[in-house]
């Protein structure tokens, strides 16, 4: 489950009306994030990550604005 609470499984129907509808709910686009530490002293910045929970429906959707982003990236070669 991402911050929205709701698992994928019940949000899915509601991505296909979405898409179809061509808007994108704001709590879709909300993350939670945390920093998670990694090595070295834990007061510097630069020794965390960034981790982000998004909304599990989203995430679909996220991945298929990417490729077709790297589509058009790629054929504009």
């Amino acid at each position: 489950m991402g911050p929205d609470g709701f698992p994928g499984a019940i949000l899915a129907p509601l991505l296909y009306i979405t898409i179809n509808n061509g808007t994108i709910p704001e709590e879709w686009k909300k993350a939670t994030v945390f920093p998670i530490h990694e090595e070295g002293d834990l007061s510097l910045v630069k020794n965390h990550r960034l981790v982000s929970l998004t909304s599990v429906v989203y995430k679909p959707v996220e991945h298929v604005l990417a490729g077709y982003i790297r589509q058009l990236w790629d054929d504009m070669d």
